[in-house]
């Protein structure tokens, strides 16, 4: 006889916590993630900004650096 070694597949947000402290800490969590995601994004664009292509033309689009900006 083989042993069968398949393990059942959990989803990991079924076993969230959903007091209010918790949900707190994980919506401000993500968004300081998202926000220093953002900010590494721009640091990276911004560092490409005044580089030009072969052809002469920009590397980064202006669209992207001001549809993203957004003061703090």
């Amino acid at each position: 006889m083989r042993k069968n070694n398949i393990i059942d597949y959990q989803n990991p947000s079924q076993n969230l916590v959903t007091d209010v402290l918790s949900e707190f800490l994980r919506e401000s969590a993500q968004k300081m993630l998202q926000l220093a995601i953002e900010e590494e994004v721009q640091n990276f664009i911004s560092s490409y900004q005044d580089k030009l292509l072969i052809n002469g033309r920009s590397s980064v689009m202006d669209t992207y650096l001001s549809a993203t900006y957004k003061p703090v």
